[in-house]
């Protein structure tokens, strides 16, 4: 436990590594996204703007967040490990963070069929709510980060597996 701390107060010292690797990415994914709901006749709908902000900001959380849980658990393991480690946890962040927006969004756009606040009723609404729009924005919206959000993955893993943006030492 003594050396998980310390490899984490170590990746943590490279935050703007992080960062910048956070803007990167949420760019990446952003554009991916852009480019597939083109595809989908979205660019002229008015809100086409506003359906890529959940997207750039779960995509910014996702690849600030990873590479600091990356090099903190798997930093010194054979290349595949860290290969499929940094692309496992990439993949799930970017779309596990867009889908609980969706969801939280989703959730709150039903309040006047909830119950009182914190009441059994209200929270179990809630927990199956979330869990629902989650579970159908991570089957249905997963296919917007594709093929362009699959590619960038590919890439920056294979990236992080081979030293390419370590932390400085």
């Amino acid at each position: 436990m003594k050396n998980f701390f310390s490899n984490l107060a170590h990746a943590a010292r490279n935050w703007r590594h992080q960062l910048g690797f956070g803007f990167v990415w949420s760019a990446l994914i952003t554009i991916g996204v852009a480019l597939s709901l083109n595809t989908q006749g979205w660019h002229h709908d008015v809100h086409f703007v506003y359906a890529l902000i959940p997207f750039a900001v779960a995509s910014f959380a996702a690849g600030y967040s990873t590479p600091l849980l990356a090099h903190t658990l798997v930093k010194k393991k054979p290349a595949l490990a860290r290969f499929s480690f940094f692309f496992a946890a990439l993949c799930i962040f970017t779309v596990g963070l867009a889908a609980l927006i969706f969801a939280i969004h989703y959730r709150m756009s039903f309040p006047q069929w909830s119950a009182h606040v914190l009441s059994f009723e209200w929270i179990t609404r809630t927990f199956f709510t979330v869990l629902s729009a989650a579970y159908l924005f991570s089957v249905v919206g997963f296919r917007l980060l594709m093929p362009w959000g699959l590619i960038a993955l590919f890439v920056v893993s294979i990236g992080f597996s081979r030293g390419w943006f370590q932390p400085s030492r």
